[in-house]
């Protein structure tokens, strides 16, 4: 397996990255534990998972089958999860709101049984003018993960992502 660093973190990664989108629902909990193992024996410490994934009703079911496989060697991984995805009927349940992204954050650790997350990234930019202007979490969301996606700064936060 190859490895980079990661930015500016401190983090060193492998290359290829196992992603979590049809885990819960195309992928049922001991095939996906199967997958995360070859890739745990193929080098692989880059585990991406998001809020949304599976999509559908069983959003979330990823988060916590990844995080039933994490519970006795998360240290050796490098995780990264994804907010803003609607995770319920309220207004405020999804997009790039203050609310809805520490819910989004805390849910998310909740559902990966972790203290932390290495990566977290907005799922997708809101559109609406003046939305993502309306608050910065980032200070909240650096005590829960090491790196916070440097779009998202970027977008939300008008910071420059040098400093990652």
């Amino acid at each position: 397996m190859q490895f980079t660093k990661f930015g500016q973190t401190g983090l060193t990664v492998s290359r290829m990255i196992l992603g979590t989108g049809t885990f819960g629902k195309q992928t049922d909990e001991k095939e996906a534990h199967r997958m995360l193992d070859k890739a745990a024996e193929a080098g692989i410490n880059f585990i991406d998972t998001a809020d949304v994934y599976p999509p559908g009703a069983e959003a979330g079911g990823a988060e916590i089958i990844t995080g039933r496989w994490l519970s006795n060697k998360r240290a050796g991984f490098i995780l990264a999860t994804k907010g803003g995805g609607k995770m319920g009927p309220a207004a405020w349940d999804a997009g790039s709101s203050r609310k809805h992204l520490l819910d989004a954050i805390d849910a998310s650790l909740r559902r990966l049984n972790a203290d932390y997350v290495d990566l977290y990234q907005l799922h997708k930019d809101s559109r609406r003018p003046g939305r993502n202007k309306l608050f910065c979490p980032k200070n909240y969301l650096m005590m829960k993960c090491l790196a916070v996606a440097c779009v998202y700064l970027r977008l939300v936060c008008g910071v420059i992502c040098k400093d990652l």
